[in-house]
């Protein structure tokens, strides 16, 4: 199998992102530029080399932005966000943030949850077999922030039986 890169623009690694999924591609045309000024290239999870590179079924390859790190290293999900935002000084403090305890945890499971739904703002799903969508889901990623604030700033929110947050995070991310 043929592994070899053929985007040599990258001097720190490559994005790679679903060339298909309209939050994706608005993503790399506001942030690209600027990523690639810090030495990392946009690339789609459609490109063939992305693929043998990865090795991955078509499903999970699917699931999440990728990056690719020039030491050959890969995070994915809420990891590869936070990479990319170690390299632009606004975004420090999502990075800070990320270091608080159980902090991480929600940051990916939040970002798992609204890429699971990035199909469904129009109802139109195709990841339905997985996670299928509801009404609201073009508002899902807000939504999931709002539960979050209720649920630090009023305790009362966490509905009956839950001790804590973190009891009534799965119901949160429901």
């Amino acid at each position: 199998m043929n592994t070899e890169i053929t985007d040599n623009k990258a001097e720190r690694g490559w994005v790679f992102y679903d060339g298909e999924c309209n939050i994706c591609t608005g993503f790399v045309r506001g942030f690209g530029a600027a990523l690639e000024r810090r030495g990392f290239a946009c690339v789609p999870l459609q490109t063939g080399w992305v693929r043998e590179r990865l090795n991955l079924s078509e499903d999970e390859l699917m699931l999440e932005i990728r990056v690719l790190e020039v030491s050959g290293k890969v995070r994915g999900g809420a990891a590869g966000v936070l990479l990319l935002a170690r390299t632009l000084g606004w975004a420090l403090p999502l990075v800070w943030l990320a270091k608080i305890p159980g902090v991480f945890r929600f940051m990916d499971a939040a970002y798992r949850w609204g890429a699971a739904r990035r199909y469904c703002g129009n109802g139109a799903c195709k990841t339905a077999a997985r996670m299928p969508c509801d009404e609201n889901a073009a508002n899902a990623s807000g939504g999931a922030v709002l539960e979050f604030a209720l649920a630090v700033n009023r305790p009362s929110y966490l509905g009956a039986g839950a001790r804590n947050f973190r009891d009534s995070l799965p119901r949160l991310l429901q």
